[in-house]
């Protein structure tokens, strides 16, 4: 198909612009711990030793285990200082096996606790951990070298505590290279690894006890994980289970997933075996955890999870790994009013559902988790039972305080309880998600440091063990691909047209708000729709098609039966003359791009935030390149270095002026 698509070369950066349950009671010996981990919090010079415990095994821990080991911080806020505990390992000759530049080995007591902060590989050597859901034992043949876990502790998040669970436990941290390098052109990436310490020993990672130890003086605090999550984490995993997760946004709903997700790869000892995949159905637009923002998909997960989404930010297609992830199919939808049309999200998620029952004839033990979104008793209780009522649930986790419950939504939560019971579903509650202190990155900021990984990712390692290596040069240093919106004398059309799911757009603006935009590529089997191949309007002056408003005064979306999305991609500009749209796809997704046939491809605008980091790239990376430091303190106006297009200083736009008119900025400015 000459003239379709093609790769074109670099262009300037310029071309842009154009039944509630409570939780189990603590044991005396976890009591006990708690009560000296608090006062560890209230004085922290004191210097106390750990308890000691005689069990020997995996299994023997998990009695301890279950008692909520991690209630030693449930009540760290209390304490009176900003200087907070985020382990109980000390540092010394006895529990320092070894060490060098490129790893440091541990010993690790039975319910103590380590973390660090940066990037490293995991190695357990002797006995057993917990990290983040995950249960990690030494390999049993002692020739034989462990399994090694890429762990990532950016100060974005919550740092995470490895807790031991044998008597005596040797741990391997070592070094790896930098991870997520994009610190050059987005100061969204500065200083959330590990600090260099510009030393003899300079690795991506540091052992660190309190956080007044971190070289940088972050707002860090640990991960609280609530009393009763692991109890119900184990009884949720049995194989070929599906599991709801449900409660109020931000309330912890993904971290119990994630936990989940990990206890089901790892197991627990002779207890439960590993399973090699479990099945994850993502119903959160705004904060998916293995895709690009904008969209809920069903992804076949192989993985342990032991980082944020940006370190993982979209499954890598084509892969020939059996221990990667894998997009199984997936639905655009956008990320803010996505349940304003409750009918198109049920039809998303049945699809995505019976994808899933569709597979598991392959997979028959492979369990189900489904994350949701803003799906609680107050809010969207309808949309809730229609849900329930649709599919066999085996649990439903309801991530909710039992005050809340039992004070404003007791009633509600008997009928959902009589829904669960009628379905054969079992309804579990659990306390939500506790934090010390708000996140230094905001929602919308992880969205756009999860996109920018995704369009700078390259693919795998080639190595046993497989890691995602990224390009620190801006988005304008990729090729793009010329897609033709109308046939000329020389080129094809290569899609349909473009189909908006926000706010209707008049069609003399169109051109405007798809430039710079992301979109999704859909591929469509839809009779209806590929009959409006060629007979789509076209906007006036350049002529670009698209999909018109209905009766009902929006675009109708595409059938979930008959489509699926493809990938998220970024319109780097338009050639009108050449009647071309250049479109950025990231080069793990270019091998989607050669299968793509015309009369079944539309691009989907209106589901994404726009991507404000890709035009401040250029920008950063000249300050870079200049030899700047610290580029996120930095005015780059101020200092002579170009601003892109749509871009403009803060002095700029406050010397505008208000008029005594509302203005609005399209995008953002520095």
């Amino acid at each position: 198909m000459p003239g379709k698509r093609k790769r074109v070369g670099i262009i300037s950066s310029d071309a842009i612009s154009s039944g509630s349950q409570q939780s189990a009671p603590i044991s005396a010996a976890a009591a006990a711990r708690s009560k000296a981990h608090i006062q560890t919090c209230v004085d922290i010079s004191r210097d106390e030793s750990p308890n000691r415990s005689n069990s020997t095994s995996m299994d023997a821990a998990n009695d301890d285990y279950e008692d909520s080991e991690q209630n030693a911080y449930m009540n760290i806020e209390d304490a009176p200082t900003t200087n907070r505990q985020l382990s109980t390992w000390r540092y010394s000759k006895e529990t320092v096996l070894s060490e060098s530049e490129a790893q440091v080995t541990v010993i690790l007591e039975k319910a103590s606790t380590i973390s660090l902060i940066g990037c490293f590989y995991l190695m357990v050597l002797k006995g057993a951990i917990n990290v983040n859901g995950a249960n990690v034992s030494a390999n049993p043949r002692k020739r034989e070298k462990g399994t090694s876990y890429h762990v990532f502790v950016p100060s974005t998040h919550p740092i995470t505590a490895i807790r031991g669970l044998d008597r005596c436990n040797e741990i391997q941290f070592q070094h790896c290279p930098a991870t997520a390098p994009f610190s050059s052109i987005c100061p969204l990436f500065s200083n959330i690894w590990n600090a260099s310490s510009k030393g003899p020993v300079d690795r991506s990672f540091t052992l660190i006890r309190e956080s007044n130890d971190d070289l940088l003086k972050r707002s860090i605090f640990p991960a609280i994980i609530p009393d009763g999550w692991t109890s119900r984490i184990e009884n949720c995993t049995e194989p070929s289970a599906t599991t709801m997760i449900i409660g109020p946004s931000s309330s912890g709903k993904s971290a119990f997933a994630k936990q989940l997700l990990n206890r089901y790869l790892t197991g627990f000892g002779k207890r439960s075996q590993a399973l090699s995949s479990v099945f994850y159905l993502d119903l959160d637009p705004s904060k998916p955890e293995f895709t690009p923002h904008g969209q809920i998909s069903l992804v076949h997960v192989r993985e342990v999870n032991l980082g944020p989404s940006f370190t993982h930010p979209a499954p890598i297609p084509g892969s020939s790994s059996d221990a990667m992830n894998e997009l199984v199919r997936a639905h655009p939808l956008p990320i803010r009013g996505y349940l304003g049309d409750q009918e198109h999200f049920l039809a998303c998620f049945e699809d995505l559902f019976q994808t899933y029952v569709n597979l598991r004839q392959q997979t028959p033990f492979a369990p189900l988790v489904i994350d949701t979104l803003g799906l609680d008793l107050t809010s969207n209780k309808d949309l809730l039972l229609k849900i329930i009522a649709r599919i066999r649930l085996r649990y439903l986790i309801y991530v909710e305080s039992p005050f809340f419950i039992a004070e404003n939504t007791s009633n509600e939560f008997k009928e959902l309880s009589t829904v669960a019971t009628q379905k054969g579903t079992t309804l579990l509650s659990v306390e939500p998600l506790k934090l010390l202190d708000a996140p230094t990155r905001t929602n919308s900021e992880i969205r756009s440091m999860q996109m920018l990984s995704y369009f700078h990712c390259n693919g795998f390692t080639n190595s046993s063990s497989p890691q995602r290596t990224y390009s620190s040069k801006p988005c304008s240093f990729m090729k793009p691909w010329d897609f033709c919106y109308e046939e000329t004398a020389t080129s094809r059309q290569g899609f349909i047209g473009f189909l908006t799911l926000c706010e209707w757009i008049p069609p003399s603006e169109l051109l405007t708000a798809l430039n710079g935009s992301l979109i999704q590529i859909v591929e469509t089997e839809d009779p209806n729709i590929q009959k409006a191949f060629h007979n789509l309007p076209r906007t006036g002056k350049f002529r670009i098609p698209y999909f018109n408003k209905s009766k009902n005064g929006s675009v109708e979306p595409p059938d979930p039966r008959t489509s699926r999305l493809v990938c998220t991609a970024l319109i780097r500009g338009f050639d009108p003359e050449r009647r071309v749209a250049q479109v950025l796809v990231p080069k793990t997704h270019e091998v989607l791009m050669y299968g793509l046939k015309p009369e079944k491809t539309i691009f989907v605008f209106g589901c994404c935030e726009f991507p404000e980091w890709a035009y401040m790239e250029d920008a950063y990376y000249d300050l870079w390149q200049q030899g700047g430091e610290n580029a996120e303190n930095v005015d780059v106006g101020k200092i002579g270095i170009d601003l892109p297009p749509w871009v403009a200083t803060a002095q700029k736009i406050e010397a505008l002026g208000s008029l005594n008119t509302v203005r609005r900025v399209r995008k953002f400015h520095q």
